[in-house]
């Protein structure tokens, strides 16, 4: 890994380029930055995970919000703070925010603390996914160092503009030494993902491995009327509805169907890769009557029309009516899902 003093040369070198396009490139007061690092440290350790060291150098040596002229801008721990504590249960959690203009996002890799800083680029307005820019702090640093003094500028109110969103347009391909697996682009489907983060959400090497169904959808209803009951079904896939708790899908094999939750920290069905699954279930016993998704018929839409419309509580009251299928406490929980290619 890059160490600090590294980074500190490379700044050396940067910081009067910076300064030449009127940055002001003051360290931050520390004071400030200490107390929002650790609103940043509290927020991660919820996951289990540590702030890079290279991103804790990066708030306390460079001022972040200063840098008007790289795009996305880099942000201060306190902005970091605020958007991953509403991120934090989703997917991505691990991914943490450090910089933004407006559309699109600079994250940083929180799932190898001993190694270089991955940073990845998400634009709102495309659907190129999450895309790794830089395989490291001193690469992005090296590529401003080489923009600022003589490579291709942008020219956008008159001035130059560093778009690390955009590398490739810029800075050409990735280095040869990084994994085919972190150069695709990456959605919320956990076969787009890179094998570290799969293993960071607990899908170690051989979690893709078929184990073979222990019920079929008909025993694991029968086993229900006695207790908890863990499974492993193998069954055609149909999303069918989801809230910010996670997504409903029905699970169907040759004895029946059985309604399944996949919870919104964890990736959703890809029915494009393949509609046939292995899903690991946890199942709580059976209290009749359990109503299905059929049961409510366009009530999710009607919230939906409801909220968007600005009448909140009959939203709130309808999405109340719907039970777990909206608050996330479904009786019938997806733990690992395997497609079957």
């Amino acid at each position: 890994m890059t160490t600090t003093a590294e980074l500190d040369a490379l700044y050396t070198e940067l910081e009067p380029m910076l300064a030449s396009l009127g940055i002001d490139t003051t360290p931050p007061e520390s004071a400030q930055i200490t107390k929002a690092i650790e609103q940043v440290e509290e927020l991660l350790s919820e996951q289990g995970l540590d702030l890079h060291p290279h991103v804790r150098w990066l708030w306390e040596t460079w001022a972040p919000m200063a840098c008007e002229v790289i795009h996305p801008g880099f942000q201060r721990p306190d902005f970091s703070a605020s958007v991953l504590s509403d991120r934090q249960q989703g997917p991505f959690g691990f991914l943490l925010p450090v910089g933004y203009d407006g559309h699109r996002d600079l994250l940083a890799d929180m799932t190898q603390p001993a190694g270089d800083l991955y940073l990845y680029a998400y634009d709102y307005f495309d659907d190129q996914g999450i895309r790794l820019v830089f395989s490291g702090l001193d690469e992005l640093m090296r590529y401003l160092i080489t923009f600022f003094d003589e490579a291709e500028r942008c020219a956008v109110y008159d001035g130059p503009f560093a778009f690390i969103a955009q590398r490739e347009r810029l800075s050409g391909l990735l280095p040869p030494t990084i994994a085919d697996d972190e150069k695709r682009p990456i959605d919320s489907e956990i076969n787009t993902w890179p094998k570290r983060w799969r293993q960071h959400q607990g899908h170690a090497d051989d979690a893709d491995a078929l184990r073979g169904a222990t019920h079929s959808v008909a025993k694991l209803v029968a086993a229900r009327a006695h207790g908890l009951v863990e499974a492993t079904l193998v069954g055609r896939i149909q999303n069918l509805a989801g809230s910010g708790k996670g997504t409903v899908a029905r699970l169907t094999d040759d004895s029946g169907s059985v309604e399944v939750h996949i919870p919104a920290s964890a990736p959703r069905f890809d029915t494009s890769l393949s509609d046939t699954y292995e899903v690991d279930v946890v199942a709580d016993q059976l209290v009749e009557p359990e109503k299905t998704v059929d049961d409510f018929g366009d009530d999710y839409q009607e919230v939906q029309r409801l909220a968007l419309g600005g009448n909140v509580p009959d939203a709130a009251k309808l999405a109340a009516a719907m039970g777990f299928h909206v608050t996330g406490d479904h009786p019938v929980r997806v733990t690992a899902q395997r497609p079957i290619l």
